[in-house]
């Protein structure tokens, strides 16, 4: 608020309007994301994981546009709660911070398990909550700040909790790496998917139309019996995977099954196909290709890493083919 009023008196007009416009920008970049992250949330990891756990991908997005209008609703309520919209992000903020801890310590050691990074987090905010529901009552609490009141209680939970409930490697099947597994067609599936080139645990979860937990249970699954592998134990590596020898030998005893490059598998093909003489929106695209727009939106994404469509636009992001996508599906 004092930058605005600075901006405002004494900078031209013009200029404090863009800087307004500027900082307009980077609130709604910074805002945008924490309510897509409040809206896939619910939409995936408990409406589609506890209460429809069959739901089409059409079912799921059509939830997740009303989530976002109601959340978007409920946002806009909180901002007449007493203080405004400062006092809730400053709270807000506050609370970040135990997670913080826990986000480190899971990024930087493997002792940690998901039971204790999921209740510390829990009783660490419940925590908090009701600190700051106490202050604002008028109870005498003292005045420790929020975030030591969510330390104190975070850390010691999540070594506790990670304690009782280490797991033990159980290693994976040994034995000859042609002997054929009895896989589920999901399983089978996400072997493809690793081996055409979507090897991240967010690729896989949006491809499949999977809630976080159900596509950690399909990964855990085949790393426990050696048909992927984890890229590294920390960081992003943790979460990126690789078929091993074994998993490359069983994949290659059916047919049809693509190796190697992204482009090969059917669904890329399909959308370069569909670029080929103009370009499409993805809501187009989604209706032209079939695919579930969580699908869509994985595989356009991969062929734009790899440069073979752009986007652009602002309202719609429109696709388009790039020089590279159009040599590949020339004739």
């Amino acid at each position: 608020m004092s930058a605005y009023g600075l901006l405002m008196r004494d900078f031209p007009a013009g200029i404090a309007l863009l800087g307004l416009v500027a900082a307009l920008a980077a609130t709604i970049s910074t805002t945008s994301n924490a309510h897509m992250g409040i809206t896939s949330t619910l939409a995936r990891d408990i409406y589609q994981r506890f209460i429809r756990p069959n739901a089409t991908p059409e079912a799921v997005l059509q939830t997740s546009r009303i989530l976002t209008l109601l959340s978007g609703i409920v946002i806009w309520l909180l901002c007449f709660y007493p203080g405004g919209p400062y006092f809730l992000l400053g709270v807000s903020c506050a609370m970040l911070g135990p997670t913080a801890f826990v986000f480190l310590l899971g990024h930087r050691w493997t002792y940690i398990t998901s039971a204790g990074a999921f209740w510390s987090t829990l009783v660490g905010a419940v925590a908090m909550l009701v600190y700051e529901i106490l202050k604002l009552t008028g109870v005498p609490v003292g005045s420790v700040h929020t975030v030591i009141i969510g330390t104190v209680i975070t850390l010691p939970t999540v070594l506790g909790v990670s304690f009782f409930t280490q797991q033990k490697p159980d290693g994976t099947l040994a034995g000859d790496q042609s002997h054929t597994v009895a896989l589920s067609p999901d399983q089978q599936r996400l072997l493809r998917l690793i081996r055409t080139g979507y090897t991240t645990m967010v690729e896989l979860s949006d491809f499949m139309a999977l809630h976080a937990v159900g596509c950690h249970r399909l990964i855990t699954e085949l790393e426990r019996i050696g048909l992927i592998q984890r890229w590294g134990s920390r960081g992003l590596d943790f979460f990126t995977f690789a078929l091993t020898a074994k998993g490359d030998a069983h994949l290659s005893q059916f047919p049809n099954s693509p190796a190697g490059f992204v482009t090969q598998d059917a669904d890329s093909r399909t959308v370069l196909e569909q670029l080929k003489h103009e370009a499409k929106n993805l809501q187009t695209l989604s209706t032209t290709t079939g695919m579930a727009p969580s699908m869509l939106s994985v595989v356009v994404n991969r062929l734009d890493q790899l440069g073979y469509v752009s986007g652009s636009g602002i309202w719609q992001r429109t696709i388009t083919l790039s020089e590279k996508g159009r040599v590949l599906v020339s004739p």
